[in-house]
């Protein structure tokens, strides 16, 4: 499936949080995933690449992926 929009979260207790709130609003075009910094901006080329629109980070993970990836 092709996500439009894509949280990166930086552990995996964070991820469920994100997930569970996701599952609960039903919102499909939702991806959670988890990496930081250089995993996160590997995940996060792949989604963007495949038509992610928006992704969601925080911190240094949310940093690397504005300086390198163009969305």
């Amino acid at each position: 499936m092709n996500y439009r929009y894509v949280f990166i979260a930086p552990y995996s207790e964070m991820a469920d949080m994100a997930q569970e709130v996701v599952s609960d609003l039903d919102l499909k075009e939702w991806a959670i995933v988890v990496g930081n910094v250089d995993e996160g901006l590997k995940k996060a080329k792949q989604f963007v690449e495949k038509g992610a629109r928006i992704i969601v980070s925080r911190s240094m993970t949310a940093n690397v992926i504005s300086e390198k990836v163009d969305i």
